[in-house]
């Protein structure tokens, strides 16, 4: 009987995780608005998804040109990827990736 009833509660949270990854997917496939996916926890009220593995935030980032700490992606509306700061301010890298003579901090800390 306990065995029948493990077995069974194990289906349930499986068919919970798989329901979850396919919503995830819609998210990101643009299937979702932000408002749908933080009700459905996709997301926390600053739009940040949290890792579907470990249930944290992702860890921060470190910009590989100039060295800046504590950052994190943020996406626009229109797709693009960029870092920004705690505060959710875009991170404006001091050294210019344009320049010739320019070579990122490839180091992995």
């Amino acid at each position: 009987m306990l065995c029948n009833i493990m077995g069974e509660m194990a289906d349930f949270y499986n068919e919970q995780v798989e329901e979850m990854e396919f919503e995830r997917g819609n998210y990101h496939m643009g299937l979702m608005s932000d408002v749908e996916a933080y009700e459905k926890g996709i997301i926390d009220e600053l739009g940040y998804e949290a890792n579907a593995w470990t249930g944290h935030a992702p860890k921060p980032k470190v910009c590989r040109c100039c060295g800046e700490m504590d950052l994190h992606w943020a996406i626009t509306p229109k797709g693009k990827w960029f870092l920004v700061d705690r505060t959710n301010k875009m991170h404006e890298c001091k050294k210019n990736p344009f320049k010739k003579d320019f070579k990122p901090n490839t180091k992995k800390s």
